[in-house]
């Protein structure tokens, strides 16, 4: 029996068949060297003199009885020698191989001859006492040889001839196990059950837990788990949560094996919301919080995040501030991790933080809780790291913003739990880079910056620095110079003034760097960076300390050019010139400074400028003029002379020279054609020659400019289409577009204005073939087609203005003016049909565009649509004027009576629409046809047959059917004067009025009359001073701002040319 208890703790540690193939069965643990508990004990006793004796009482013979227990205990004697010889191998094989080897050789002849007596047993002596017990060990050496299906057999013939035996449930066991690795489970729960009905036997709880992972892998759960925990508690003294303290190692060890797969059971068909409660019923308080800690790492290798973070939770209320639930949470941050939900990962890496904070603060305490602390400290220190690198390194791959901004997050959250670990240095430096990429120039330059002291601590302590202090240090000036705004270290020259507090830490920064690194790689742009600011805020001397080093020092540096020219500064700010021609001097002896750039020409042009500054120093407009001029004379091709004689013009125009002023910018033009001032010049003169009232040279010169645009546009164009092999660069236009545009617009409003129509039509036609694309191009188009009919060609203009109005259909405004002025053209033209063609085309317009598009139009548009109602209603009026009145009188009465209907309809049109001329014309039109219906009514012939008397009586009827029509007529056409004094209307239709109403006795109402100055022809472009500022205007006029219009009588409005010094508007 006690053989069989040990083969059953054997068992129940068995190795887990899951784990030796994809297709074996999972199984718990097994531990061979449980599987031979007595071999030391059997090995002990004097085996050589039991053997000699046991072979000799053989040998002698004897009685069945006696021969049967020789027999049986030589058998049992050479299996026993067969274990310890198996056990020693395994306790050899690392030191001594060869004997090893020698050891499994003699333990299987030892086993073969105990197989080979135990059959001889059973076979002579049917009836010795023990054969189940030979039955049984006869299985287990065949097992040990290696013949299982043999063994198997054993074990059977044990169950089956003894099945009462005390062997025959460990046999049960035996054969089960073997029937369990070749998945044959069905079988194999028979064999645990069968051992499992004598409850009082060791392997009684073995068997159940056998029989549990039968269920289990039968994918019945629920069985499995009511198995395992009957076997807890029968391994634990019957009541699983309250164990007894008399149990033995072996199963308590089962019971725990017990509770762990009750886990992995639960994981496949448990809720994670009762586990908690479950576990702690069913197993205590304990073993149920272990269970749930089990249960909640095995969701978590198991990728089941929902569930996991369920029971992690749970944990950590469990928990509280003990050490567990620093890895709770950690567990939770990696379960927000694999969720890829930046929001959640942030939120759990900050409740790290908070909870490592509360278990660091509760942990006071020395011995365990010290230890557990230290290491949840490492746990998390090592999470947060490994994490907070990881995803700065996908943050690298995907450039997604939510992973940027969860690397930043757990960067900090690191830094402020871990600002001393050893790895804070180099998470410390990934955060500012980080940092810095992200655009947060401030917390980065702080974070290199804490890495540089850190590194200069170390060199001040005789350590190595780190291997990041270079990018560190270069990184915290890079940083600080974008938030400053001094991102571009060759940006020298600034006034001097305070520093900004960004600027000041810049300057901190790079004393910094200096201190930590003073010839490093980027010393001297630091140096440089450093004396700028300097410069910047006046202190000159320390500037020139770290400028002059760089200029000095390190002569072929890109950056020294700009440092020597900056030490010249700096001397001339303080007006010492002879220290300016010292530097210059020391600078030019070192031929590796003047070697590169343009230092040389530089300090060769000091002179130049030094000479340029005095005379440009002169008090006095005169004298300054005299003085440039006088620079120019001795400079004639420096390369200021063509500034100095612009200069002089300036200062002459302010002193009122104007011929002076422009005689001398005309040198520039002559003499130094290619300078760049010529184009500013240019505008001045003509600015000046328009204030003196020459407007033909004013002219003159804006054509000038446009003509020098072109020139320019065309060279361009031809290096375009032919590229310089030297691939040099564009160089800067001298004529600019806008200024070019209004110029040549503002010289064709000046030929208008002389009554130069047809060089103003050239000028209109050069701007649109130059500007075909301008943003006013039908516009201009416009006013070119009214300037065309003013020059003598109304048809054609009459004709573009029909295109414009067909191809403007997005600007109802200009399309409605286009329509009215080209009806108007073709009636001068006498093209009656175009032109009331034209006007129904208007009409149409206006009849497509709804109310809200008709209430924004300007009122010039709705003046048009007026007009052309009114005008189409003409034929209405001539139809009504032809018709007489005549026999048969009623008939031929009653049809002028209605074509007079048609007219006053269209005239009550008219002036709904609110636009004053159309109506005042339309008022005046119904006034004449009515005044014509009178007449007409009262002339109109006697009937035949009359005598003298009656003649007179029919007559003097028609003059009484006649009067109430004179009196409206006489009323309709006061209304219409009334309308026209009120509205300020004149022209034809009001003079037509006037007349009409003198006709029937009436008057019109007197006008106002006011004196009005005499103005000129057109408004004199507002130009440019001689010194470039735009001159204020001398005439009146408004700008356009909408559709060109024009008046009545179809000559063009006057048009309001704006400063061709700003070049920000222009005149449509």
């Amino acid at each position: 029996m006690i053989f069989a208890i040990a083969l059953a703790a054997a068992v129940a540690a068995a190795p887990s068949a899951a784990r030796q193939g994809a297709q074996a069965l999972a199984q718990p643990r097994r531990d061979s060297a449980l599987l031979h508990r007595g071999a030391d004990s059997a090995v002990q006793a004097k085996e050589q003199e039991q053997e000699r004796a046991l072979r000799s009482l053989l040998a002698l013979g004897g009685s069945e009885a006696e021969q049967a227990e020789v027999t049986a205990r030589l058998a049992n004697l050479m299996r026993g020698r067969g274990l310890a010889l198996t056990v020693r191998a395994a306790a050899e094989v690392d030191a001594d191989a060869s004997a090893a080897e020698r050891d499994k050789a003699f333990a299987q002849v030892a086993r073969s001859e105990a197989v080979t007596l135990y059959r001889e047993l059973l076979r002579k002596y049917p009836r010795a006492p023990k054969l189940d017990e030979a039955l049984f060990f006869l299985a287990d050496a065949l097992q040990d040889s290696g013949k299982d299906d043999e063994a198997v057999a054993a074990a059977r013939e044990l169950t089956r001839r003894f099945p009462k035996s005390a062997w025959a449930p460990a046999a049960h066991v035996f054969v089960g196990e073997h029937l369990f690795d070749k998945a044959k489970l069905a079988d194999a729960l028979l064999e645990y059950r069968a051992a499992a009905e004598v409850e009082t036997d060791d392997v009684y709880p073995y068997a159940l837990y056998k029989a549990a992972w039968c269920r289990f892998n039968q994918n019945a759960f629920g069985d499995a788990m009511k198995l395992l925990h009957k076997v807890v508690a029968v391994s634990l003294g019957g009541d699983p949560a309250r164990p007894s303290d008399r149990n033995d190692a072996n199963k308590v060890q089962l019971a725990r094996e017990a509770r762990r797969d009750y886990v992995l059971v639960y994981a496949r068909v448990g809720s994670p919301s009762s586990a908690r409660e479950e576990f702690r019923e069913k197993f205590g308080a304990q073993p149920g919080q272990k269970m749930l800690e089990q249960y909640g790492k095995l969701l978590f290798d198991q990728g089941r995040d929902p569930e996991a973070q369920l029971i992690h939770r749970q944990l950590l209320e469990i928990h509280g501030a003990r050490s567990g639930a620093a890895l709770d949470q950690t567990r939770l941050l990696m379960i927000a991790a694999r969720g890829g939900k930046r929001k959640d990962l942030l939120r759990e890496a900050q409740a790290l933080v908070e909870t490592f904070q509360r278990v660091k603060k509760a942990s006071g305490a020395e011995g365990e809780e010290r230890e557990a602390l230290e290491e949840a400290e490492q746990h998390a220190e090592e999470t947060l790291r490994n994490l907070a690198v990881q995803i700065h390194n996908e943050a690298k791959k995907t450039r997604l913003e939510d992973t940027y901004a969860a690397t930043k997050a757990l960067y900090a959250d690191y830094l402020t739990l871990f600002p001393q670990a050893p790895d804070a240095y180099e998470l410390r430096f990934f955060d500012a880079e980080l940092l810095y990429g992200l655009g947060e120039r401030a917390r980065a330059a702080s974070l290199y910056e804490e890495v540089v002291r850190q590194d200069l601590s170390a060199q001040k302590s005789g350590k190595k620095p780190g291997r990041w202090l270079q990018r560190a240090a270069w990184g915290a000036v890079v940083a600080r110079a974008e938030v400053a705004g001094d991102q571009k270290p060759k940006d020298g020259h600034s006034a001097q003034r305070p520093l900004t507090p960004d600027e000041e830490l810049l300057a901190s920064s790079c004393r910094l760097f200096l201190e930590t690194l003073p010839d490093a790689q980027h010393s001297v742009e630091v140096a440089f960076k450093l004396g700028r600011l300097l410069y910047v805020s006046g202190k000159l001397d320390e500037a020139q300390k770290h400028l002059s080093w760089i200029a000095l020092g390190h002569p072929q540096h890109e950056l020294a050019e700009y440092a020597a020219n900056l030490v010249l500064d700096i001397a001339n700010l303080r007006k010492d010139y002879g220290a300016v021609h010292d530097w210059a001097l020391r600078f030019l002896s070192d031929k590796r400074l003047i070697a590169h750039g343009g230092l040389q020409a530089d300090l060769k042009r000091v002179e130049e400028q030094s000479a340029y500054a005095m005379a440009d120093a002169v008090q006095g407009d005169a004298a300054k003029a005299g003085a440039l001029l006088a620079f120019v004379d001795e400079h004639p091709r420096g390369a200021l002379a063509d500034k100095a004689i612009f200069g002089a013009a300036a200062a002459l125009s302010r002193a009122g020279q104007v011929d002076a002023a422009l005689a001398a910018r005309a040198r520039l033009w002559k003499e130094l054609a290619g300078s760049s001032l010529v184009p500013r010049a240019l505008l001045a003169s003509a600015a000046d020659h328009a204030a003196v009232g020459d407007l033909a040279e004013a002219a003159v010169l804006l054509e000038r400019y446009f003509a020098g645009y072109k020139r320019q546009q065309e060279a361009r164009k031809g290096r375009k289409a032919h590229p310089s092999k030297s691939q040099k660069a564009e160089p800067e236009p001298m004529y600019d577009d806008a200024r070019a545009q209004t110029a040549l617009h503002d010289a064709a409003v000046l030929r208008e204005s002389r009554g130069e129509l047809l060089k103003a039509l050239q000028d209109r036609k050069d701007v649109l073939q130059q500007w075909p694309k301008a943003a006013d191009h039908d516009e201009q188009v416009f006013a070119l087609n009214l300037l065309r009919a003013r020059a003598g060609d109304p048809a054609r203009a009459a004709r573009e203005l029909a295109d414009l109005a067909r191809s403007v259909r997005d600007n109802p405004a200009l399309q409605m003016s286009s329509w009215r002025e080209s009806a108007r053209l073709f009636a001068a033209a006498r093209e009656m049909r175009n032109a009331s063609w034209a006007w129904q085309k208007l009409e149409s317009v206006w009849r497509a565009l709804p109310a809200k598009a008709r209430s924004e139009l300007p009122p010039d548009a709705n003046a048009a649509a007026a007009e052309a109602h009114f005008a189409l209603g003409l034929q209405a009026f001539e139809d009504f004027k032809k018709q007489q009145i005549q026999p048969p009188l009623a008939r031929t009465l009653n049809r002028k009576i209605a074509l007079l209907q048609q007219v006053k309809k269209r005239a009550e049109e008219t002036v709904a629409m609110r636009q004053a001329e159309p109506a005042v014309c339309a008022l005046a039109q119904l006034g004449e046809a009515q005044m014509l219906l009178a007449h007409a009514i009262a002339t109109s012939p006697a009937p035949g047959g009359l005598n003298a008397e009656e003649r007179k009586l029919y007559r003097d009827a028609l003059q009484e059917k006649a009067k109430p029509l004179l009196d409206e007529a006489r009323e309709t056409l006061a209304g219409a004067d009334g309308r026209a004094r009120e509205l300020g209307v004149t022209g034809a239709c009001v003079a037509r009025t006037g007349s009409l109403l003198e006709k029937l006795g009436g008057k019109a109402q007197p006008r106002t009359e006011m004196a009005v100055a005499r103005v000129p022809i057109a408004d004199v472009p507002s130009l440019v001073l001689g010194d470039g500022r735009p001159a204020e205007r001398t005439g009146g006029g408004s700008s356009a701002g909408i559709a060109p219009a024009s008046t009545s009588d179809g000559t063009t409005k006057a048009a309001s040319p704006v400063h061709l010094g700003s070049g920000a508007e222009r005149d449509r």
